[in-house]
């Protein structure tokens, strides 16, 4: 599976640092120039942001870094592949990614490494910059996101980091209203 794929590809790779760019996505030609520039010494994950376009070529806006509450710390964060680099120990810390997890694992591995970055005494920083171009497709082209895996995922997610949630009520709010869309498309 996917999760087991980028664990495989994690343990194989020699730097120190990671990053995992998925083969439907494109990013632009500085990258990963850009992201480097962003480390410093106490940089446990550099984050940047991402354009959206549909298959037929329409550009949807750009998402930047931004803080997803307290359930991420209240870090400016971007939580798709390639919109992060991450040292390597700070994803060993974290476990890396969760094997078999059906939905939302970026998500879910952020949680746990921007947690071992404060464990590490390491923080985080952002380039305010869509530095990827991110495919949207329709469900029906995307099975990671077929309604019964995001239920079960989401309601997985949410009791594992159940306290995470409750430290942020709205987060927990709106992380449900996924996981309750979910349900309804089931």
């Amino acid at each position: 599976g996917l999760t087991a794929s980028r664990n495989a590809g994690a343990r194989l790779a020699n730097g120190s640092w990671l990053a995992f760019l998925d083969d439907d996505d494109s990013v632009d030609p500085d990258w990963l120039v850009r992201l480097v520039d962003e480390v410093g010494a106490n940089s446990g994950i550099v984050f940047c942001g991402h354009q959206r376009w549909t298959t037929d070529g329409r550009h949807l806006g750009s998402l930047l870094p931004a803080s997803m509450g307290a359930v991420l710390l209240d870090k400016e964060v971007s939580v798709l592949p390639a919109t992060w680099i991450m040292r390597r120990d700070v994803f060993d810390a974290a476990g890396g990614y969760l094997d078999g997890l059906p939905f939302m694992h970026q998500f879910e591995l952020l949680i746990r490494a921007v947690r071992s970055c404060v464990g590490l005494g390491l923080d985080t920083a952002a380039v305010s910059e869509p530095l990827l171009r991110y495919t949207v497709r329709e469900h029906s082209e995307r099975p990671m996101q077929w309604p019964q895996l995001g239920l079960d995922g989401g309601r997985w997610i949410l009791a594992r980091h159940a306290a995470a949630f409750e430290s942020d009520r709205s987060a927990r709010a709106n992380y449900e209203a996924i996981v309750g869309v979910a349900a309804v498309r089931c």
